[in-house]
């Protein structure tokens, strides 16, 4: 679901954009605008290795810091899944940019956000701890 809704955000507007996600096959990124930069997994057949996830981050980390560079009253737009939420810090915050400049868009990972908070907290209509 939020690379859906992502992915539906970027056809809303004309602004660039820069794509990073995990899942390969969740996108073909031939279909996406030629203002979209998308990362993605080397191997297209498989989702990113760690390695290439920490690549892939680097990565975006500098493209921020580029942007910001060169337009020090740039707003950044992020969309997130809750899984991944620190990324906005790490991203954004971490780098001295801040955070009233970012604009970020949280995101429900779906069905790993309910079982994370089930494997937690319990079942929600009991308050049952597990």
């Amino acid at each position: 679901m939020p690379t859906l809704y992502a992915g539906i955000h970027l056809l809303s507007h004309d602004k660039p954009s820069y794509v990073f996600y995990s899942r390969s096959r969740t996108f073909d990124p031939a279909e996406f605008p030629g203002r979209a930069e998308v990362t993605t997994a080397a191997d297209r057949t498989a989702d990113a290795t760690q390695a290439e996830m920490e690549a892939m981050a680097r990565e975006m980390k500098r493209r921020i810091l580029e942007i910001n560079s060169a337009d020090p009253t740039a707003v950044f737009g992020l969309y997130v899944d809750d899984l991944r939420c620190r990324i906005g810090y790490d991203w954004f915050v971490a780098q001295g940019i801040d955070s009233a400049r970012v604009k970020v868009s949280m995101l429900s990972d779906g069905t790993g956000t309910y079982n994370n908070f089930y494997n937690y907290f319990g079942d929600a209509a009991t308050a049952e701890q597990n």
